[in-house]
């Protein structure tokens, strides 16, 4: 489950939603740029509601997946716009800067020891508080979100304006700024598993994934390939094999299976290229947006379709190898009302954490826009 809001408003997920591993990249507390207020200074406001948010997660089962997203200002490139994001473009989430390429690759390691040695590590201030009861703080990490991995920087034309991609830097820039973080985390915890970054925009694997495995960094001299254990990815709209629903799946992302954006393609570009990376999948949701015709007709549909749709989606990812899915939001409509569609989405969920998490796929078949069958090495079986 994607976490953005801390602390929590409203109905609270905990013994509502059985999610089982939780990640947190667009919490406040969880920004870099929430965290660094001064070079080499750490708030320890934001420290302590990180440290209650992990609690709270880890208290409940999940295991934690830490993305590093929101490069403080006083990192920010400071070249003149347009060539690339700087210090006078905001980014997505509101805050200057954010998206830049950081000045100091020495301050991303140190960041990362700082958030490993905590949650990870004996002498951790969380982890000796809680480690004995609970374990590690953290077992995946994410070292950005969504570069768009063209070379072409951001299109801000002024001080002060917005924009909407959250990479301002070159490809092999980011590619040393995850081989950093990959370094430092393996260094300090080699049991913590490293994905890429986060791979967005509706685009096939060949696209934005190949660009990064095959860039090398110019400071780190290592390739995206060799910068990370698993492959992150957000399939938006990517439905139940064979389903399409309104304007969702058209004209060409098709399925979870054997669309665009499908597991199928992105398996075999992996196997079929050499590469034994795992594949999460970081963020999801039948719409990028709330509101739209689509999203609202498909909450007018019975809790028996949601609930199918939403629990076929996951059994087909997870019989692909898929090892990590979360929806983008428990507060955000466009991956489920999690807070009130008790019959639909939220038993999907639940009965998918129960009946399939933790397990081993031995087989499964399914039908285009018919039911998918999971069998596992427990004896169990689940039909949907």
């Amino acid at each position: 489950m994607g976490a953005m809001s801390y602390p929590v408003s409203g109905t609270t997920p905990a013994g509502v939603i059985g999610w089982r591993s939780v990640r947190l990249m667009f919490v406040p507390c969880s920004r870099w740029n929430n965290i660094e207020t001064a070079p080499g200074v750490y708030s320890t406001a934001a420290l302590a509601d990180l440290d209650s948010v992990i609690t709270f997660h880890r208290q409940s089962g999940a295991t934690i997946i830490f993305g590093v997203y929101g490069t403080p200002l006083f990192y920010a490139q400071t070249a003149a716009n347009p060539a690339y994001g700087d210090h006078v473009t905001i980014g997505p989430w509101g805050a200057l800067g954010e998206c830049s390429y950081p000045n100091s690759l020495p301050a991303v390691a140190a960041f990362v020891d700082l958030i490993v040695q905590r949650y990870n590590l004996p002498g951790g201030v969380w982890f000796d508080a809680h480690g004995a009861t609970l374990g590690k703080g953290i077992q995946y990490w994410e070292p950005w979100n969504e570069p768009y991995m063209k070379n072409s920087g951001n299109e801000a034309t002024a001080s002060g304006q917005q924009v909407n991609a959250y990479w301002w830097g070159t490809n092999s820039q980011m590619v040393d700024m995850a081989q950093t973080q990959y370094e430092k985390v393996k260094s300090m915890d080699a049991g913590i598993k490293v994905s890429s970054p986060a791979i967005g925009d509706n685009t096939l694997p060949e696209g934005m994934l190949g660009t990064f495995f095959s860039t090398t960094g110019a400071v780190t001299n290592k390739s995206g390939a060799e910068s990370c254990d698993a492959v992150a990815y957000h399939p938006y709209f990517a439905g139940p094999p064979g389903v399409v629903f309104g304007d969702w799946q058209r004209p060409y992302l098709g399925d979870i299976v054997s669309g665009t954006l499908g597991v199928t393609l992105w398996k075999s570009w992996l196997t079929r290229n050499g590469y034994a990376h795992d594949l999460w999948i970081t963020e999801w949701g039948m719409d990028t947006s709330s509101g739209t015709a689509a999203l609202t007709a498909w909450y007018t549909q019975s809790d028996s379709f949601r609930y199918t749709w939403v629990a076929r989606v996951l059994m087909a990812a997870a019989a692909q190898g898929v090892k990590l899915f979360h929806p983008w939001g428990w507060d955000a409509e466009n991956s489920g009302h999690w807070k009130t569609d008790t019959e639909g989405v939220v038993r999907a969920y639940n009965d998918f954490a129960q009946k399939c998490c933790g397990k081993t796929i031995l087989r499964g078949t399914y039908f285009a826009n018919g039911p998918i069958t999971l069998e596992f090495a427990d004896g169990t079986s689940w039909a949907v």
